[in-house]
């Protein structure tokens, strides 16, 4: 009978330990130098101590590049990339002289095209400066894309289809 006292003496003295650890450790306060935060998001871009770089929302490139002097065909398509993508609620554009429009959006470009032609001579593209990225990043400026567009001239009268 000694040894079942003594197991059940070493029973309560091991529970009364874990109980004691176990309200020590829920009731203690973390060390602010030792504490470990674990973010529920972060930017990839971001480094402890250093606020995220938020990435432009610019204008890349065109396609066809822009070129002043060339004459362009009244069905032209006029491709923009740009650095995000593009979200075509919020991407502010004046078509001048007014022309009705397609526009078609993939990822970070856009192109755009006469639903019948392009006016001959001069014509514009204007995108705003209040448009926005897909993300909500504003446009870093107004672009203007320029461009002449001259209809093909009559075939010669001795041409044959």
């Amino acid at each position: 009978m000694n040894k079942k006292k003594l197991f059940y003496i070493f029973l309560i003295v091991l529970f009364s330990i874990a109980l004691f650890t176990w309200f020590y450790l829920s009731n203690r306060q973390p060390d602010p130098k030792t504490s470990i935060i674990i973010p529920t998001a972060s930017l990839p871009t971001e480094k402890p101590g250093i606020p995220a770089q938020i990435s432009p929302f610019t204008l890349l490139a065109t396609r066809p590049p822009l070129d002043s002097k060339a004459d362009y065909a009244p069905i032209a398509f006029i491709e923009f990339t740009f650095s995000k993508t593009v979200n075509p609620k919020t991407l502010y554009y004046k078509i001048s002289p007014e022309t009705d429009i397609y526009i078609k959006t993939k990822g970070n470009k856009l192109t755009i095209y006469p639903d019948v032609a392009w006016q001959d001579g001069e014509n514009s593209i204007m995108i705003s400066d209040t448009s926005l990225a897909a993300d909500g990043t504003k446009i870093d400026k107004s672009y203007e894309y320029k461009f002449k567009v001259k209809a093909p001239e009559d075939p010669p009268e001795d041409f044959e289809l």
